[in-house]
């Protein structure tokens, strides 16, 4: 053909229909686009393309019924059409397809190589009836061209004419393909047969044919279609039968790789659920089993609600998804089929057929019992760290020990005991709540087991009876069991910490103490380590003062060490300490207040634990970005339109609440950048949310563009709040910095966001730059590089590619 092949993409689907386009326009082929049947028809009266790319699901005329007007069509009939579907793939319905006048019928999602070979095929098809009808000479090389083989056979079945394509299935050469036997050509008997039936049916009926086959060869089992089309001589007898032979084997593999992808459902570590569009249980898979502790035959025809807790948890949320339509991610819980209570992160979200109908709802659902438990075990570790690093001599610590024990456990009452070196006694060196009238008691070791848990180096558990401890404990309703670990550090015995509780300890419980002793130990090993070396240097400093000051030079060099590991650990416990106190202070309040004030008291402890959470995931953040800044990640196409939009959305209400105008100006044009879909929204929550946070009046506005000759995108929130002092500009990224401004005081915060936002921007290789004036407003600029993809460069329309799949018939 002198001209491109004009390939005309029918495909309700904007995202599929613009891939399509994009590959095939790569390729070479000019390209005619319709997202509707009546487009199609139009475009197909004005144009006559040679190939039609048809979705069988279209919103107004089903794909076989423009199919079939194609055909009848007398202008239109050599027109090569590919059929596509994702939800018709049974082999009626491809037949069906097939039997409306297709060419061919394509499974989705169709890779892109196999759709540039479909394509091709079609292509080289219509050249093929081009050929033809200019002259005989043309057909024939065509037809040896041709990657199908192309068959004449005589009203029998045998061999008049086969063209190359037989030597690339079977491995042998026209002329030896005529001349062997069935088994020299090692083709199965039930295949012959099969092919000989089909053909005598073809001459006997006189009209096409359609049948698709397993054949063995030597490169392995190929799938093949063929079509047997009758050809009549003057009399309108059967002559001649002309076969097409078309591998499909490549879409065989494909909908193998589907199953394969429904195994791996199965087997997937998450817990997946799907129900129908009211919320009747369909498909359980073996992770959901074990997480719900039901069967799956248990679960099939039930509803969602016999696996959740009440309105506050995981069904509350998974009918609010099917009410809305609408997907939802968040942290929720479930009771388990033997009435225990487990942490679930949850991803509820409804799937939407090419209608855009609700045929199912799908939840992922990941256990964070353990997760969680280990999670507030490292708050209470990180917790009594950042106390001891407060003091700093034994007399300050202990207590601090003691104190953190009782809070963090709830217990009534907590000691420490110890031995003294010069008479060999067990000394109650401090105690604290109910055990601390305690204090100071001396007993003869005999008497107490603190000599078995220094010298076992394993935890006591004993009764508060016992004879053992009663002599020192006394007489304590509040306290039933004690429950004492060692603490040891070096191999040097330093005392034994006691827990007193209403109930037995847990192994979590003793666990967890075992770690604090194991902190306090190499605390207190620590300060005693470095009383003693100030004693030695002491001692030794008129005789050996250059020892001695060698000695110092390495205490500074192991503290400078030690401020380099602490610095961070350090701000921590800076910022920690306010949201603790306060919950000490309304928690003494709760026990010893005002009645009537219970409510408030309960009301601030909860805004200290928020405050107190909050800081912990800004510091965890910021732990997982460090140390993404050092690893390979895989950053995917995104619509940061789509993204910035989302966002921007959602905090519209805290807008409007504020009485703020929250704007967002789009680029349209705007390219896809490589990123990171989480990161990405949390660069721009966290910049929106400060704006919003710091603007009194006035309005909040988000703007993207590109940046002209650049290969980079612009983003930039701009406010009219309070502003920022000029000396706290250059310190705004830093942890834990909020500024001087008079009116910024009130305003919530942990210092932490725009640090959070500079990591997000350099793992994304970008730039963030800062701008403001006090009581004028802020602007903030982040640009990023756009995406280097071979897509890259088309516009933006919204679709998010990065952590979301569009709606449609299917996608590559």
């Amino acid at each position: 053909m002198d001209h491109p092949v004009q390939v005309l993409i029918v495909e309700d689907s904007a995202t599929l229909l613009r891939l399509y386009s994009a590959v095939l326009t790569q390729a070479g082929y000019q390209i005619w686009e319709a997202d509707s049947g009546v487009q199609a028809q139009t475009l197909l009266a004005a144009h006559r393309p040679d190939i039609v790319l048809l979705d069988r699901v279209l919103p107004d005329i089903d794909g076989s019924e423009i199919c079939a007007w194609i055909k009848a069509t007398p202008a239109l009939t050599s027109t090569y059409v590919i059929m596509l579907s994702a939800l018709k793939t049974s082999e009626d319905e491809r037949l069906g397809g097939l039997e409306a006048g297709a060419d061919d019928y394509l499974v989705k999602p169709v890779g892109k190589r196999e759709l540039l070979a479909r394509v091709q095929v079609g292509a080289r098809l219509c050249s093929a009836q081009t050929a033809l009808a200019a002259s005989e000479a043309q057909y024939r090389t065509l037809a040896e061209n041709s990657p199908d083989v192309i068959l004449r056979l005589n009203p029998e079945g045998s061999p008049i004419y086969v063209n190359q394509g037989i030597e690339r299935i079977l491995g042998v050469t026209p002329e030896l393909f005529g001349q062997a036997s069935r088994s020299e050509l090692g083709i199965p008997d039930r295949v012959a047969d099969l092919w000989y039936a089909e053909c005598r049916a073809t001459a006997a009926g006189g009209e096409q044919r359609r049948v698709e086959f397993a054949l063995p060869t030597p490169a392995g089992v190929r799938h093949i279609d063929a079509r047997l089309v009758p050809e009549f001589d003057a009399s309108g007898q059967v002559t001649s039968i002309l076969a097409v032979l078309r591998d499909f084997t490549d879409r065989v593999h494909a909908e193998q790789a589907i199953a394969r992808l429904a195994a791996v459902v199965e087997q997937a570590v998450e817990a997946v659920i799907i129900t129908d569009p009211q919320g009747t249980i369909q498909f359980v898979n073996a992770a959901c089993e074990r997480l719900t502790g039901y069967a799956g035959h248990d679960l099939a025809g039930r509803s969602v609600r016999d696996i959740a807790a009440g309105r506050d948890g995981f069904c509350w949320q998974f009918l609010e998804a099917i009410a809305g339509s609408a997907p939802w991610s968040g942290v929720s819980h479930l009771h388990r089929r033997d009435g225990t209570l487990c942490e679930i992160e949850a991803t509820l979200f409804p799937i939407f057929d090419a209608q855009h109908v609700v045929i199912n709802y799908a939840a992922l659902l990941r256990d964070l019992t353990e997760q969680r438990r280990t999670a507030r075990e490292r708050e209470v570790i990180l917790t009594v760290a950042s106390a001891l690093r407060r003091a700093s001599t034994r007399t300050e610590m202990v207590p601090v020990i003691l104190d953190q024990v009782c809070v963090l456990f709830s217990a009534p009452a907590a000691a420490f005991t110890v031995i003294d070196a010069h008479n060999g006694e067990m000394v109650v060196e401090w105690a604290h709540g109910d055990f601390a009238a305690a204090t100071g008691v001396r007993l003869p070791v005999s008497r107490t087991p603190i000599t078995q848990i220094l010298v076992q180096g394993q935890p006591y558990h004993v009764a508060v009876d016992d004879g053992s401890v009663r002599d020192w404990v006394g007489e304590q309703r509040s306290v039933q069991t004690l429950l004492g670990v060692p603490l040891i550090a070096h191999n040097r015995g330093l005392g034994v910490l006691w827990l007193g509780s209403e109930h037995a300890p847990t192994s979590r419980t003793q666990s967890l103490l075992e770690a604090i002793a194991d902190i306090s130990a190499n605390a207190l090993y620590r300060v005693a380590l470095y009383h003693e070396l100030e004693r030695y240097a002491a001692d030794l400093e008129v005789r050996v003062a250059e020892r001695t000051r060698e000695l110092e030079n390495a205490n500074a060099q192991l503290r400078t060490l030690d401020q380099l590991k602490t610095k961070f650990v350090s701000n921590v416990s800076h910022e920690l300490r306010t949201p603790i106190s306060n919950l000490k202070l309304y928690m003494s309040l709760l026990q010893r207040g005002k009645p009537e004030k219970r409510l408030h008291y309960e009301a601030m402890l909860h805004l200290s634990v928020e405050r107190l959470g909050q800081l912990v995931e800004d510091i965890l953040n910021l732990s997982r970005l460090e140390i993404a800044q050092h690893q390979p990640r895989e950053l995917a196409l995104t619509d940061l339109n789509a993204l910035v939009g989302q966002i921007v959305t959602l905090h519209q209400p805290q807008a409007d609440a504020a009485g703020l105008m929250l704007q967002f100006d789009a680029d349209y044009l705007l390219p896809l950048i490589d990123g990171d879909y989480n990161q990405l929204s949390q660069l721009v929550t966290n910049l929106l949310v400060n704006s919003l946070h710091y603007t009194r009046q006035g309005s909040v506005r988000v703007t993207t563009r590109r940046l002209s000759g650049q290969d980079q995108v612009l983003l930039c929130v701009e406010d009219t709040g309070v502003g920022i002092l000029q000396e706290d500009v250059p310190h705004v990224f830093e942890r834990f910095y909020r500024g001087n401004h008079r009116q910024a005081e009130d305003i919530p915060g942990t210092g932490l966001g725009l640090a959070i936002v500079r990591e997000i921007v350099e793992i994304h290789h970008g730039e963030i730059a800062i701008s403001s004036q006090v009581d004028v407003g802020t602007s903030i600029q982040v640009v990023l590089p756009t995406a280097q993809a071979e897509m890259a460069s088309r516009p933006s329309n919204g679709t998010v590619y990065a952590g979301h799949a569009a709606a449609g018939d299917g996608h590559i």
